[in-house]
């Protein structure tokens, strides 16, 4: 199963409500500066191939790169990126983190943020 390791200075994990205990099922919330997100995350889970052609990509790139709004802003002008993984692990420190994927595992939601 491939690996991926994260930095997230800011963390939290919330387990499942409902599941936690039967399924071991967590939430895990991260902000992870753009430059530390891996490359070649797996697209699998989500339905949607990203089309980044688009004027509201390039208007998320411009928020990215500060040249719209108020700078330091993309973290509350987007939602994010979710990912379906099969185990997450902290290493070294509380602020990396492995995220081991199954197959057909990896982004679910916001792909065209991370393309």
């Amino acid at each position: 199963m491939p690996q991926v390791e994260f930095f997230a200075p800011f963390a939290r994990k919330v387990p499942d409500p409902l599941f936690k205990d039967s399924y071991g099922i967590e939430r895990h919330i991260w902000f992870v500066p753009v430059r530390s997100v891996p490359l070649g995350l797996s697209l699998s889970p989500n339905p949607r191939v990203p089309n980044v052609r688009k004027s509201i990509y390039r208007d998320i790139a411009r928020s990215l790169l500060n040249q719209e709004a108020e700078p330091g802003t993309f973290h509350l002008k987007h939602i994010g990126i979710t990912l379906i993984a099969e185990k997450v692990a902290a290493v070294r420190d509380d602020q990396h983190f492995r995220v081991t994927f199954a197959d057909e595992q990896g982004i679910l939601d916001g792909g065209h943020t991370y393309e």
